[in-house]
This record gives structure tokens, C-alpha cells and sequence, in this order.
């Protein structure tokens, strides 16, 4: 980037002037970094990335679990900023998502953490048994599948059911989201 570019993206960008000197005076720059890892989603996504996952996902599951009640999972890792949660959130375009974040305390990563919902997941009160944890993972998926079936009552049953699904959870706070504050299904317990 020269220094003209830079300026005029600074004279066009107030938001970003005032959060830039905060962070010089108080030498802490991750609201920079967020707000830069912000607007990298804003334009319109381009590539094939997300059909891709999708479609090497879909694969995986038809071979590996086509005989087995195993849980399908995967993990996606590269680097910082290299457009992991980008490729995910766009997938859930294609096929039905219930996204959260769980990346550790303090990240400047982009999206946001969803505190609340990790700290439910990984916390273990010292006198928990491991009964008692299993317990209260399935009263915190019990409760967020039931808020978003709740939310589908008023969807259309269709192949665009994914892409109306993610619009929605970008007009709204996601169900994950409904945990916060003690409600939901992250309840106090």
C-alpha cells in the first residue's frame, strides 16, 4: 500500500482514525485489528472455497460414517487471517449451520468469541463428575436446539432452507447468542 492509498483510506474512514490513535496512546491495538478483520467480510465473497469444504465434508461423511453412529467432525487448520471462519460462515449459505465461536479469551480474531457459550462448554465447577458434565452439555444443546426450533416455526420448508437460515442469523443474534446474560440454555447452574 502506498502512503496515498493510506491516507485517502483514512479520510474516508473516521471510525477507523479514532480507533487508531486510542489504540497508539494506549499502545493496545486490537480494536484496530478487529475493526480491519471486520470490514475483510464486508465485500462480496470470492472463490469456491465454501463448495469445497462443503462438498470434501459431504464426502468424508459418506465414506467414513456411512456404517457407524459416529459423530462427524472436522478441524479446518491454517493460520490467523487466512479465512477459516470466511469460508465456513459462507458455507452455511449451503447447508443448514448453527454457528459459535469458540476461540480463546482475549483473541482479536475475527468474528468475535462467543464467551459466554465457550465458558458454559469448558468450564468444569471442581466438584462436577463427569455424569454431571455430560448432563450439563446436553441442557445446553437441549436448550439451543429448542431455540432454533423455535426460530424455524416461521421458515418455509425448502432447499433454500440453509441460506434463509443464515440470513436470518445475520439480521438477528444467533441462538448461541440467546445464552448470554444467563438465559437460554447456558443457564446459571
Amino acid at each position: 500500500m502506498t502512503l496515498e492509498q493510506a491516507k485517502r483510506i483514512l479520510s474516508e474512514d473516521a471510525d477507523l482514525v479514532q480507533k487508531m490513535e486510542t489504540a497508539w496512546t494506549a499502545k493496545i491495538f486490537g480494536n484496530v485489528i478487529h475493526h480491519a478483520m471486520s470490514e475483510a467480510w464486508s465485500p462480496e465473497y470470492v472463490g469456491s472455497c465454501h463448495s469445497l469444504l462443503k462438498n470434501t465434508i459431504d464426502d468424508m461423511m459418506a465414506i467414513h460414517y456411512e456404517n457407524t453412529l459416529d459423530c462427524g467432525n472436522t478441524s479446518i487448520i491454517q493460520s490467523s487471517g487466512t479465512g477459516k471462519s470466511r469460508t465456513v460462515h459462507e458455507m452455511a449459505n449451503l447447508v443448514f449451520t448453527i454457528p459459535f465461536n469458540l476461540r480463546k479469551a482475549g483473541s482479536t480474531g475475527f468474528p468475535a468469541a462467543d464467551g459466554a457459550v465457550r465458558e458454559y462448554l469448558i468450564h468444569r465447577p471442581a466438584k462436577m463428575s463427569r455424569e454431571e458434565l455430560g448432563d450439563r452439555f446436553l441442557r445446553f444443546f437441549s436448550g439451543l436446539f429448542s431455540a432454533v426450533e423455535d426460530a424455524l416455526a416461521d421458515f418455509d420448508s425448502s432447499p433454500g432452507l440453509a441460506k434463509c437460515w443464515h440470513q436470518y442469523l445475520e439480521a438477528v443474534p444467533s441462538p448461541a447468542d440467546s445464552c448470554r446474560g444467563g438465559q437460554g440454555a447456558a443457564s446459571n447452574d
